[in-house]
């Protein structure tokens, strides 16, 4: 399985910057999944001056690391041991409604999709093969 990011740096910065004007200084950015290169490919795309950016390979540690800084966006992969995407991402909907979430999966499964914008408020982001 190929998890490549099929976006560049600049495509990234736009899209993130949607809402930015409404930001004083950085965005803060957490990336939640396994330790699969994944979070170092999209942290390597967000190197602007624009983002501090955490990359958490743990959903546990990442819910503690929520109740200390208020991110500006969370993006959290699907597969993570012990918790799954939807279910962090629910948990920090309770804890940081107004942040961006973005669920990033491999797959395209309809329930997973509803689930991810019906109980955890986020968009979901694909990966390619």
């Amino acid at each position: 399985m190929n998890n490549q990011v099929d976006i560049t740096a600049e495509e990234m910065d736009l899209l993130l910057m949607d809402g930015q004007d409404e930001i004083d200084g950085p965005m803060d950015v957490l990336i939640v999944g396994q330790d699969d290169g994944t979070g170092r490919q999209l942290k390597s795309l967000l190197t602007s001056p624009l983002f501090i950016v955490h990359v958490c390979d743990d959903a546990f540690k990442a819910l503690n690391i929520c109740k200390g800084i208020g991110f500006n966006l969370i993006i959290a992969d699907y597969h993570m041991p012990g918790m799954n995407g939807v279910m962090f991402l629910s948990l920090v909907k309770k804890y940081q409604p107004k942040t961006y979430r973005f669920l990033l999966s491999d797959t395209v499964d309809t329930e997973i999709l509803t689930k991810a914008i019906n109980e955890a408020g986020s968009m979901p982001l694909f990966r390619s093969h």
